[in-house]
This record gives structure tokens, sequence and C-alpha cells, in this order.
């Protein structure tokens, strides 16, 4: 079997394990809770990530505080996964979901499919697109979760919630980076309720407790008790993730 990664590509078994003890620096990164915990049973797409130290998965939501982060310079730090009009930015996420179907269709007639990895639902999928049907294990998740779902399957260590700001700083109005372009509500429309998207995320989290997920820069300072009551969960600074992803 061969397993391809941006343009290098590595022959491996189908089923390889390995056990990988992964250590963070404290003095750097004190806001990880627990600073030493152990990965094991890869498949080849996860080993493959740790042989070529993929350790960075970073899932952009499109609030906007995201506006902090360039996704080019993301792309240079480890695997990018971003959701649906952001196939129109330049750099192109390494993966793009999409669970609308209105939206998803736009990316597939746009031709991005074909060129890129792009996921939807499988009742989505236009024939010959190059899409990617998602797995049924989450179906009724929005994309942002489905994001973190395909992240955390791959395996990566660190899990990067960047841009999910779920709150926004009007309380009156919607905060969304493409807020009033074709399919998303207006700027003027009141914010989307998130309840939804935290559960889905707090179910994504407990099924990987060996793996850490991170909200980076969480706008107004709120992160859901939700997950921060999970072990395996943390919260950032950006001066602090900017460190981590940069030591």
């Amino acid at each position: 079997m061969w397993v391809k990664w941006h343009f290098q590509t590595l022959p491996l078994s189908k089923d390889c394990f390995c056990t990988l003890k992964l250590s963070i620096d404290e003095n750097i990164r004190g806001r990880i809770n627990s600073p030493s915990f152990i990965v094991k049973r890869y498949t080849v797409t996860k080993l493959y990530n740790i042989i070529m130290k993929n350790e960075f998965a970073f899932i952009l939501g499109n609030g906007k505080t995201r506006k902090k982060f360039l996704i080019k310079d993301l792309l240079r730090k480890g695997k990018v996964f971003a959701c649906n009009r952001v196939y129109q930015e330049s750099p192109s996420p390494h993966t793009l979901v999409s669970v609308d179907k209105d939206m998803a269709h736009e990316i597939q007639n746009s031709g991005y499919s074909a060129k890129n990895t792009h996921y939807t639902r499988e009742s989505n999928v236009i024939k010959n697109s190059g899409a990617l049907g998602l797995h049924k294990k989450y179906f009724g998740y929005s994309s942002g979760p489905n994001c973190v779902a395909l992240a955390a399957n791959e395996g990566f260590p660190y899990i990067f919630f960047i841009g999910m700001d779920l709150h926004s700083l009007d309380p009156n109005y919607i905060n969304n980076l493409y807020a009033g372009e074709k399919f998303y509500k207006q700027k003027t429309d009141i914010p989307q309720i998130f309840n939804n998207w935290v559960k889905q995320i707090q179910d994504i989290i407990k099924e990987f407790p060996n793996q850490r997920f991170v909200h980076v820069n969480p706008l107004l300072d709120f992160t859901p008790s939700a997950w921060t009551s999970l072990p395996n969960f943390s919260i950032m600074t950006s001066e602090e993730f900017r460190v981590m992803i940069n030591n």
C-alpha cells in the first residue's frame, strides 16, 4: 500500500502498529494539563504522520479571530482542515469539508474537488467530481466537527481549534468571516446557536482520549465547560500557540 502526503510517497504494509510516547516541554507548554501520554495502534496514515513528524492538525473555524493566523503559515507547520467557502482562499487548506448540499455542489462544480481533498456527505457527492464521502459514523455532524473527526482519525497528537469563536463580540450580530455571501447568513442576522457543535466536538474529544485538543485564543475567553472538563482538552493564548508550533 502506498501512502501519499503532499510531495512524498512512502510504502507501508496495511497493518502497521506503533507505540509512541509524546512528551511536551512543560516550561513552554504550561497550559497542557498532561505533559505526556501514550498513543497506540496506529493505522498506515497515523504511522506516516509520526514518521514525517506531522504532529499538528489545525481546524479552522470561520470566526473572526481566525484572521490572526494566515493559512499559508499554518500549512508549513501541520495539516490544515477548513470548511465551506475557504475553498476560495489561496492557498488552499490540505483538507476541505462541506456538509451543506448547495455549498458542496458549488465547490464540486467549480472544479476544486478534482484538484484538492474535499469531503462531503455521500449523498452530496457528484459522480466523478473528485469529492470524497465522509464517514457515516459522523452523519449529522456539522462541517467543523467533521474536520475535527477527520484529524482525530488520522491520529494527530495535537489538534488545534482556530477561529472557533462560538460567540460574537456583538450579541446581536453573527460572527462569521463569510457572512453575507452565498449560502451564508446576512451580516445583520443574529448569531447561530452553537449547542450542536459543542456536543458533537465533545463526543469526538471523548472518543480519542490519547490525543490533545486545544482551543486557541477563544473569543471573550469563552470555551464551553463541556470541553474544558475533559482531561485531554486545553486552552492556549495566541502567544503560547505560536511558541509551541515554532519550537
